[in-house]
């Protein structure tokens, strides 16, 4: 025996589309538009807007390797201003850690400087011992 269909549970509302629904909440306000006056300005502006500069300070390339502990067990490898420094660029940047290793590699090596960047496991493990 087919089943017995009696029609949508809600009839009207699944039949008009979403846009329908929404119509009276949709232009409440009326958009504001700026007419641009000076071209060049407007269009230099536009090139900035994906131009990243970013410097890091001279303390951070003399801190970035970790000062010995007389304590047992591992050394660190790098400082905490450096673990720091490339979380919170990742965190600025929106990016998952793995990419902000790469992000740290690419600015050192604009940079010219012959040091090496943590490892995603560092920033992984530092960042959720913090949080903690």
């Amino acid at each position: 025996m087919p089943p017995v269909l009696l029609g949508p549970p809600f009839p009207g509302r699944l039949d008009a589309p979403d846009a329908e629904l929404n119509a009276t909440v949709r232009h409440k306000f009326e958009k504001k538009r700026y007419q641009v006056t000076n071209w060049s300005l407007y269009n230099e502006s536009l090139r900035q807007r994906g131009d990243v500069t970013v410097w890091l300070s001279p303390e951070v390339e003399t801190e970035w390797r970790a000062e010995r502990r007389n304590t047992r067990g591992g050394q660190p490898v790098y400082s905490d201003l450096v673990i720091t420094v490339c979380l919170t660029l990742g965190m600025v940047y929106k990016q998952p850690i793995r990419q902000t290793e790469g992000f740290v590699r690419g600015l050192l090596c604009l940079m010219g400087l012959e040091l090496l960047e943590p490892d995603y496991s560092t920033f992984h493990v530092v960042a959720h011992s913090s949080t903690c």
